[in-house]
C-alpha cells in the first residue's frame, strides 16, 4: 500500500536465499510468538479484559515480534546466543555469519506501475465506504470493533441484509489485495535500498503512523463517540484498521530477515524475461476451497472470531495474508507486471474471469442472508468456501483490469494516489466525527429518544437505542455521512502528504 517506486534497472532481480531456511524459519517465528504470547499473557493481567485494550496490547504484541525478527537479522540474538554457549563449551572455531554489504552506488532509473498506485487508490475508497457502511449494521454482527455503530437496534429487514452483504463481499477480498500490493512494493525496495535502510523506512513509513493513530488519533475518535452515548470520557488507546500498518511492518522485517539482494555483477534485469508461473485456474480454485476458505473456518473457529495478535479473524484471517504478501513479493521478482499485460499469460480468457468473480459475488452475497454467530454448519462451509474461491479470482481480476485500462497516470490520479495513504489513516476519524453529526440532526429533527444508551460495564458495553432506525433514517445516515466523509478525508489527506514535515512518514 505504501511505496510505490519501483527499480526497474537495478542489478538483477530480489532471490531469497533460503540457505539454512528450515533452521532460520523456525527461530525466527518461534522468537516472535513466544515474545508475543508472553506480552500478551502478562498485558491481560494488568490491563483487564476489555476488548479494545485487549486489541491494543495485542497491536503491541507485534512490535515485539518485530523486535525480535529484527535483532536476528542484525545478528544480535546469535551474538548472544553464542556467547552464552561459550560458557560451557568452546565456540571459537564458530563463524560469525557476514553483515550484508550494501551494493556499489549506481544511477538506477524509477519505474511507476501505475496501475497499482490507481488499483491502491480504489481499495482505499472502498476501504471508507466500507466502514461508513458498516455504521449501520444491525446486530448480526455483534463482535465488530467500531467506536460508533448506530444500526444495532434494527431487527433485520431487506435494506439491513443488503448493507450486510456489501460488507462481506467486500471484507472478503480488498485487505488480501492490500497485501498482494505491498509485498510486490516490499520486495522492489529491499531490492533498491538494502536491509539497513529499507528497516529505517518501514519504521518511518508504518510504525510512526500507527503509533500516532494508535495512541492519538484513534483516541480521539473513540472519546467523540462516547460524547455521542452520553458517556463520560476516557483515554483508550487502540489500533482500529493501522492493525495492518503492524502486521505489514513484521511481514516486511521477516522478507528482510531471509531474503539477500542480489550481487552487484549479477545479470541486468532488462535482459530477464517475465516468469509465466501466475497461479492457473486450477491453483486459484484448489488454493480458493481449501486454503483461503475452509482453512480459515477452523481458524475463526479455533479463536472464535477473536483477532489474532491484533489482526481480525474473519472470512479472511492471517495465513491468508502471510500467502498474499508472499504472492507480491513473487510477482516482482518474476516480473509478473513487467513486458507483456498478464492477460496474455493467464490459461483462460479474462472476460471468463470477470464472469466467475460476477457469480461468485452473487453467490457470497446470498450465502451472507445465513451468516450467523456462532457459526452454523453447513451454512458456514458454503460461506467460506466461496468466500475463498472469490478472494482469488478477486484479486486476479483487479490485477488484470486494472493492468488493462488504468495503467496510466494524469494530474488527478497522481494526486489521489499520494493522498491514498493518508486517507486511510485519517478517515476513521472522519467517520466518527460525522456519525456523531448526524445522530445529533436525527435526535433534534427526528426522533428525540434516538441513540440514548447504557453502558451495562467496562467489558459489555451493550448500546442499543430505545427507538429503531427507520429504513429512510439508514439511507439518509449513509448519505449524509459518506459523500462528506470521502470529500473531507481526500481534500485533506492531499494537504497533509505535501506538509514537508510528514512527506517522510505518509
Amino acid at each position: 500500500m505504501v511505496g510505490s517506486n519501483c527499480n526497474e534497472n537495478t542489478s538483477g532481480r530480489i532471490i531469497a536465499d533460503y540457505s539454512g531456511s528450515k533452521e532460520k524459519i523456525v527461530k525466527v517465528w518461534s522468537g516472535i510468538f513466544f515474545v508475543a504470547y508472553a506480552v500478551h499473557v502478562a498485558s491481560i493481567k494488568l490491563m483487564g479484559k476489555t476488548v479494545k485494550q485487549r486489541d491494543f496490547t495485542n497491536s503491541l504484541i507485534v512490535i515485539w515480534g518485530a523486535i525480535w525478527v529484527y535483532l536476528w537479522s542484525n545478528n544480535k540474538l546469535e551474538q548472544c546466543w553464542r556467547w552464552l554457549a561459550s560458557i560451557s563449551r568452546d565456540e571459537g572455531h564458530v563463524e560469525e555469519r557476514s553483515r550484508q554489504q550494501p551494493l556499489p552506488e549506481e544511477k538506477v532509473s524509477r519505474r511507476r506501475y501505475h496501475f497499482l498506485d490507481n488499483l491502491k487508490t480504489f481499495l482505499t475508497a472502498l476501504v471508507v465506504t466500507f466502514h461508513v457502511f458498516m455504521v449501520f449494521l444491525d446486530k448480526r454482527d455483534e463482535d465488530l470493533l467500531w467506536p460508533l455503530i448506530i444500526g444495532r437496534g434494527r431487527s433485520g429487514g431487506t435494506l439491513d441484509a443488503l448493507i450486510f452483504a456489501f460488507c462481506i463481499i467486500c471484507q472478503a477480498f480488498f485487505m488480501s489485495t492490500f497485501f498482494i500490493i505491498s509485498g510486490f512494493f516490499a520486495a522492489s525496495g529491499y531490492e533498491a535500498k538494502g536491509r539497513e535502510a529499507f528497516v529505517r523506512q518501514k519504521i518511518k513509513r508504518l510504525l510512526v503512523p500507527a503509533a500516532v493513530c494508535s495512541y492519538i488519533l484513534n483516541p480521539m475518535a473513540e472519546n467523540i463517540a462516547l460524547v455521542a452515548k452520553g458517556v463520560s470520557m476516557r483515554y483508550l488507546p487502540h489500533p482500529l484498521m493501522v492493525w495492518f500498518l503492524y502486521w505489514l511492518f513484521i511481514f516486511c522485517l521477516v522478507y528482510s530477515t531471509f531474503a539477500d539482494r542480489p550481487k552487484a555483477n549479477s545479470e541486468d534485469s532488462s535482459n530477464i524475461k517475465p516468469k509465466d508461473d501466475i497461479p492457473s485456474t486450477r491453483t486459484r480454485m484448489l488454493y480458493g476451497l481449501s486454503f483461503f476458505g475452509i482453512a480459515t473456518l477452523f481458524v475463526v473457529l479455533f479463536f472464535g472470531g477473536r483477532p489474532f495478535y491484533g489482526l481480525p479473524t474473519g472470512l479472511v484471517a492471517v495465513h491468508a495474508y502471510i500467502l498474499m504478501f508472499s504472492l507480491g513479493a513473487k510477482a516482482y521478482r518474476n516480473q509478473w507486471f513487467d513486458g507483456k499485460s498478464i492477460t496474455y499469460r493467464l490459461d483462460i480468457p479474462v472476460s471468463l474471469i470477470y464472469a466467475f468473480v460476477l457469480i461468485e459475488v452473487i453467490c457470497v452475497g446470498y450465502l451472507s442472508t445465513f451468516a450467523t454467530r456462532p457459526v452454523v454448519f453447513p451454512n458456514a462451509v458454503f460461506l467460506f468456501a466461496f468466500c475463498g474461491v472469490y478472494n482469488a479470482d478477486m484479486n486476479m481480476a483487479l490485477l488484470a483490469f486494472f493492468q488493462i485500462h488504468m495503467n496510466k497516470t494524469t494530474s488527478l490520479l497522481k494526486s489521489l494516489s499520494k493522498a491514498a495513504y493518508a486517507v486511510f489513516l485519517i478517515h476513521p476519524f472522519v467517520i466518527v466525527l460525522l456519525t456523531s453529526l448526524y445522530i445529533r440532526f436525527y435526535q433534534v429533527f427526528v426522533d428525540e429518544q434516538f441513540f440514548i444508551m447504557n453502558i451495562c460495564g467496562v467489558e459489555d458495553e451493550v448500546c442499543m437505542s430505545e427507538s429503531d432506525l427507520s429504513d429512510n433514517g439508514v439511507i439518509a445516515g449513509i448519505v449524509f455521512v459518506l459523500f462528506p466523509t470521502h470529500l473531507i478525508s481526500w481534500a485533506l489527506g492531499s494537504w497533509l502528504c505535501r506538509l514537508p514535515i510528514l512527506r517522510e512518514y505518509i
